[in-house]
C-alpha cells in the first residue's frame, strides 16, 4: 500500500500515483499558539481539521470568569483522512504555565472523528456521530515538578506507568517549568494500538477504542481529522502552548 508523507510546514505536493486522501493546500495545526486559564471552572480553546465540526477557532468556558484563545485561521478546516490503517503524528510542542494535576492547564493533540473524549461524550446524543472514535496525546504537569505525557482514549483514562513519559523537577512546583517536547505517536487503527515516543524514548503501547464513558466500541471507519487544543481548570495561571512543526504520515 502506498505511504503518503505530508509535512504540514510546506505547501502540498501531490504524488503522481492515485491515493484516496485529501490534504490541505498549506499549513495545518502548525506554527500556532494556544492559551487558556485563569478560571474558576473550565476554559478551553480548540482547533480541528475537517470533518470535525467544532469551529476552526473555537474558544469557550464555564464559570464566573475564563479566558482562552488560539491563533489559527480557517485554512485548517480543509483536511480529512479516509480509509487509513495507520496514522502517525510527529511534531514539537513548547509549553509554559502548565500547572500540577488536577488544578492545571493541559494540552492535547490527536486524531479522530470527534475531538477528545469530552466532546465525544457531550455529542453522544447525536445518533450519527456518538461513537466516532478519538485518541490523543495528553500533556500535563505532575506533583514531581515535571510533565506526564501519554496516550488517552476516553475521559479519565490513564494507562500504566510504563506507558507514560514522565519528567521530574522540584516536587510541588506549580506551574512546572517551561519545556519543549518532540513527540511521535503511531496510531494503528486496525489493531487499536498507539505507540508513543517522546524525546527519542518509547513507552509501552496503549490500547484504544473505547467510548468516552469507558464502554462500547469507537468507530474509526469514518473520515478522520487532526485536532489540538488546550484546556484549563486553573485559577492562578494561564497555560500556553505552541506547535512549531507537525508531520502527518498516513498508510
Amino acid at each position: 500500500m502506498a505511504m503518503v508523507f505530508v509535512t504540514l510546514l510546506s505547501v502540498l505536493v501531490t504524488p503522481i500515483f492515485a491515493q484516496p486522501y485529501t490534504y490541505p493546500p498549506g499549513k495545518v495545526l502548525t506554527g500556532g499558539k494556544f492559551w487558556a486559564g485563569s478560571t474558576d471552572n473550565i476554559a478551553y480553546s480548540w482547533v480541528a481539521t475537517h470533518p470535525i465540526v467544532y469551529g476552526n477557532d473555537y474558544e469557550g468556558g464555564h464559570g464566573t470568569y475564563w479566558e482562552a484563545g488560539n491563533t489559527y485561521s480557517e485554512n485548517i478546516r480543509d483536511f480529512s483522512i479516509s480509509g487509513a490503517s495507520e496514522i502517525i503524528l510527529e511534531g514539537t510542542v513548547y509549553l509554559e504555565n502548565i500547572g500540577v494535576w488536577p488544578a492545571t492547564s493541559y494540552f492535547e493533540i490527536g486524531i479522530g472523528g470527534s475531538i477528545n473524549g469530552y466532546h465525544q461524550y457531550w455529542s453522544s446524543k447525536d445518533p450519527e456521530h456518538y461513537d466516532d472514535g478519538c485518541v490523543y496525546i495528553i500533556i500535563f504537569g505532575n506533583g514531581d515538578g515535571g510533565y506526564d505525557i501519554h496516550i488517552q482514549d476516553y475521559i479519565g483514562h490513564r494507562p500504566a506507568e510504563t506507558a507514560i513519559y514522565r519528567t521530574t523537577g522540584i516536587p510541588g512546583e506549580d506551574p512546572v517549568p517551561p519545556a519543549t517536547f518532540h513527540f511521535s505517536a503511531k496510531f494503528d487503527l486496525k489493531n487499536k494500538l498507539a505507540h508513543l515516543t517522546v524525546e527519542g524514548v518509547s513507552v509501552d503501547p496503549v490500547a484504544f477504542g473505547l467510548l468516552a464513558w469507558g464502554s462500547g466500541t469507537e468507530n474509526f471507519d469514518v473520515p478522520i481529522g487532526v485536532f489540538a487544543g488546550i484546556l484549563s481548570v486553573d485559577e492562578d495561571n494561564t497555560g500556553y502552548a505552541s506547535i512549531s512543526a507537525l508531520k502527518v504520515t498516513v498508510t
